[in-house]
């Protein structure tokens, strides 16, 4: 009988992150592109390995759902988020209006800088601006079955937004990503060491319009 698998690639922060909390029974990651995933059914394995040198198969999964956070909607309508569980979205509310934040996807890279210019709200709360220039629900926005739209109306699962004007931003395709760059496991820190200190060197270089 024939096993359909996937295996992808993740970074060493997200690895030792997952290693150390055996309590997780759900994780994310992000997909490579916006389209939803479709090289999965929910059933089938989902493996990962860390990227070169180490190149080891080191986790995996059953694939449960597509969760479809995508970046290219973020860039087009200015906003950061996360859901799926507490976890993941708690940390969201750490951000305040003027706000500097640096965006980073997992198994890619740093692809965006902006300012908040607003608070944490639920998906069933937060409005972006159409192309025509109208107020509308977030989730009519972007793509369809994206962004935990099935959860909607669960404050702990549903997907939690922040809005952000952006500065710059780059496709996953050229995000920044370098060994010696700063990684976390949360979905937002406020880091004071001095590895941060040389990532925003680094990535003031590569976003010229960061805006100081």
């Amino acid at each position: 009988m024939a096993i359909n698998l996937v295996i992808a690639v993740t970074d060493d922060d997200w690895f030792e992150m997952l290693r150390h909390r055996p309590d997780i029974t759900e994780v994310n990651f992000w997909a490579p592109s916006a389209a939803n995933f479709r090289a999965l059914q929910p059933g089938e394995l989902f493996l990962f390995k860390l990227h070169a040198p180490r190149n080891f198969i080191v986790g995996g999964g059953i694939f449960a759902h597509g969760l479809g956070r995508e970046w290219e909607d973020a860039r087009k309508f200015g906003f950061i988020s996360a859901g799926g569980g507490p976890w993941y979205s708690r940390t969201l509310g750490l951000l305040k209006p003027g706000d500097r934040v640096w965006v980073k996807v997992p198994d890619y890279g740093f692809v965006g800088v902006g300012t908040v210019t607003g608070t944490s709200e639920p998906a069933r709360n937060f409005k972006v601006r159409s192309e025509t220039g109208e107020l509308v629900p977030v989730l009519d926005a972007v793509t369809p079955g994206s962004f935990h739209s099935a959860f909607v109306d669960d404050l702990e699962k549903c997907e939690w937004f922040v809005p952000v004007k952006w500065l710059e931003t780059k496709p996953l395709t050229e995000a920044v990503y370098e060994i010696g760059l700063f990684g976390n496991q949360n979905t937002v820190c406020r880091p004071t060491t001095q590895k941060w200190r040389h990532t925003v060197e680094t990535l003031k270089r590569r976003f010229p319009s960061h805006g100081g």
